[in-house]
């Protein structure tokens, strides 16, 4: 009889067991999807990349959103920009970004290259773009704090994704 109330005592073990290893089996397959964004991984820049300015042909100074080159852009704003974020490629994306109030903010259909830039640096900030193609095109980010380039990222393929975060590098 005592081997009997042992056994009841310790029934529910199984299921403490499972749902601990389903647990964990669900955020390691997370971390594993997250992983495969296709997003290129940290590039480090060259003294070049590093004293270069944001990209020749796209409006200056912000906030301004902006299509490609040579489109309508908006009259230069009256103040230097701290941060910008540049997302480059062809076609449209969708595009996310955390401006410098912490706000986090969408474009949904941008044409690319596309450019934004801040008055003053947030406490995180982050873009993010994915393309609205489903060919094998290019999309990149990249982030310049002070006309200083801070973090480039790149993928390609249908639909790709890429996210930059400025860092303190």
């Amino acid at each position: 009889m005592n081997l009997l109330r042992i056994k009841r005592s310790w029934a529910f073990l199984p299921s403490v067991v499972g749902t601990v290893v389903i647990l964990v089996v669900a955020v390691l397959a997370g971390t594993s999807l997250q992983n495969r964004s296709g997003a290129a991984p940290p590039l480090r820049l060259s003294a070049a990349d590093a004293s270069a300015s944001p990209a020749p042909g796209l409006p200056t100074g912000g906030p301004v959103l902006s299509p490609a080159p040579g489109g309508s852009g908006s009259p230069a704003p009256s103040f230097e920009a701290v941060v910008t974020y540049e997302v480059t490629g062809d076609g449209k994306a969708k595009i996310q970004y955390n401006n410098e109030q912490f706000d986090r903010l969408e474009v949904a259909e941008a044409t690319l290259p596309w450019r934004i830039a801040f008055p003053a640096e947030g406490p995180l900030m982050v873009v993010t773009a994915q393309r609205l193609d489903s060919d094998a095109g290019g999309i990149g980010c990249r982030i310049w704090r002070y006309e200083t380039l801070n973090t480039v990222r790149s993928g390609s393929g249908p639909f790709a994704r890429v996210g930059c975060v400025l860092t303190d590098d």
